[in-house]
């Protein structure tokens, strides 16, 4: 209680002084999943132009201290100028400083986190039933194929736990043990060091990227990658005349996964990045190259500055030895006077510059972050479309597809895209009832998918499907929650794929 009031007393005295919030303590923080709760509530309530400028528009990689000053700033913004929402905004922030009680306090108080731990762990049962390993090509072509391997039915004991451990103020180390699909892993864990608005860690991480409800074009954040990576744990503002590109965000990693059929250890490098020169739009972008491996061109610096212009092709004998993905995006949030709209689109790219305009890939969307007169529901409409490839060429743009790494666009034969799976196209109505003053919190949504002959999941999935997805939180108490998670799929062909989730979640 003490830490809310201390929020409330800070929007008065910031009253008079419209923007004028104070800069955020600089302490080092882990990420957050791109699901969780609280980087989907700062997002809703940043497209409701309550979240300070200085955090653009709190997209890419958020950390803890991040989410939880964006949220103070709300909560600031709400109760000075947005009193329909004041109620909203404060009870954000109360359920983050329940959930994160360190990083809660040293926003507050300004200070240093101690080395408490905090954080969640989730115990339950899960099970799966008509999964698929995607296809395999066996030689150089997109016809010649081992189709899609069916999974079966899978249930077990399903556990996450996701620890943040403060190393005093420039270090942190996160610990994210969990066991999914009968297998053990390590999750997100890594060990990062911060300063100032810079972060580079070390370990394994996920990344979803793209303004898409139903996933992004590049990665979808279902799997970890090994390596490490840099940062920005804040946006930050270029000075003189570029202060006008406004606030920038970008990170970059560098991972080497086990295998892609017969190429063994791989590279993935990615970058991600935006900028926002209006506070009401943002443009940003994606690239990711899979190279190199065992019997390909080596990973030197002349193959590697080449990959970015030609595919590596003008310094390898014409040898190519990488498939490179990459999106751009362009987010509007329209000055609509009733209903606060948003809208946008992710345009991508497989394997060839060309493929920009004749075989894309577009996510394009419309969302309202609160319906009026209900703020607590939020809706959502988007259409996904991957073009089907050039039929005449024999190695062109076939999406998440690849002739020299055979297992295409995937890790350990999980796709890393959009779950649509390449060639096709997917439409989704979602929606999410969220009242901080409620114990119950919902995301649900509904989609159409019709997949291509070149699809990862063809001839097994192909055609039409149905299906939808739920996610139900109950708060049985401040440091407890209840949890279940469904999804069904059910293609027109007569077969069946569902998933199911419930359990517990534990806050410390």
């Amino acid at each position: 209680m003490g830490l809310l009031l201390a929020i409330g007393a800070s929007a008065s005295a910031h009253a008079q002084s419209p923007a004028q919030f104070p800069p955020t303590p600089a302490f080092a923080s882990p990420f957050l999943p791109a699901n969780h709760w609280a980087v989907q509530a700062v997002r809703r309530l940043n497209a409701l132009g309550l979240t300070d400028r200085r955090f653009g528009w709190l997209e890419g990689s958020l950390s803890r201290r991040e989410v939880g000053a964006a949220l103070q700033s709300a909560v600031r913004t709400a109760q000075r100028t947005r009193p329909e929402f004041a109620a909203l905004t404060l009870g954000y922030w109360q359920r983050f400083l329940d959930e994160f009680p360190v990083t809660a306090d040293a926003l507050v108080r300004r200070t240093i986190p101690t080395t408490q731990a905090e954080g969640w762990f989730t115990l339950g049962y899960a099970r799966e039933t008509g999964h698929l390993l995607p296809v395999r090509s066996r030689d150089n072509s997109r016809d010649n194929v081992d189709p899609p391997t069916p999974l079966g039915t899978r249930s077990d004991a399903g556990l996450d736990l996701g620890l943040g451990i403060p190393l005093g103020r420039y270090a942190v180390a996160n610990f994210a043990p969990q066991r999914t699909e009968g297998r053990w892993g390590l999750g997100d864990s890594y060990l990062m060091g911060s300063w100032k608005k810079v972060g580079v860690w070390l370990g394994q991480r996920s990344f979803a990227y793209g303004p898409g409800n139903g996933g992004g074009i590049v990665f979808d954040g279902t799997t970890p990658f090994l390596g490490g990576g840099v940062s920005l744990m804040e946006p930050i503002r270029l000075p003189w005349i570029f202060r006008y590109i406004g606030p920038i965000n970008f990170e970059t990693f560098l991972s080497r996964i086990d295998s892609s059929a017969s190429v063994k250890h791989p590279w993935v490098v990615a970058s991600h990045g935006s900028f926002s020169p209006f506070p009401r739009l943002l443009l940003g972008f994606t690239q990711a190259f899979m190279f190199s491996g065992s019997g390909l061109p080596p990973f030197n610096w002349p193959n590697f500055k080449e990959m970015f212009h030609s595919h590596g092709a003008t310094v390898t004998g014409g040898r190519e030895f990488e498939n490179g993905i990459a999106s751009g995006e362009v987010r509007f949030r329209a000055p609509t006077p009733v209903v606060p709209t948003t809208f946008y689109l992710e345009w991508g790219a497989e394997d060839n510059h060309k493929a920009w305009v004749l075989f894309p890939a577009t996510v394009a969307g419309v969302q309202v972050p609160a319906v009026p007169g209900v703020p607590a529901l939020s809706l959502g409409f988007e259409h996904a479309f991957f073009h089907r490839p050039c039929t005449d060429c024999n190695y062109y743009a076939t999406w998440y597809r690849h002739y020299v790494f055979k297992d295409g666009w995937t890790v350990n034969r999980t796709l890393i895209g959009h779950p649509l799976g390449g060639e096709g196209e997917a439409w989704r109505l979602y929606g999410s009832w969220d009242d901080p003053a409620r114990r119950w919190r919902l995301n649900a949504a509904t989609f159409l998918r019709d997949r291509g002959q070149f699809n990862l999941f063809s001839p097994t999935h192909q055609g039409r499907s149905t299906g939808g997805e739920l996610n139900a939180t109950y708060r049985a108490a401040a440091d407890l929650d209840v949890v279940l998670d469904g999804a069904l799929e059910v293609g027109h062909a007569d077969w069946t794929e569902s998933s199911v989730f419930g359990g517990f979640r534990w806050l410390f």
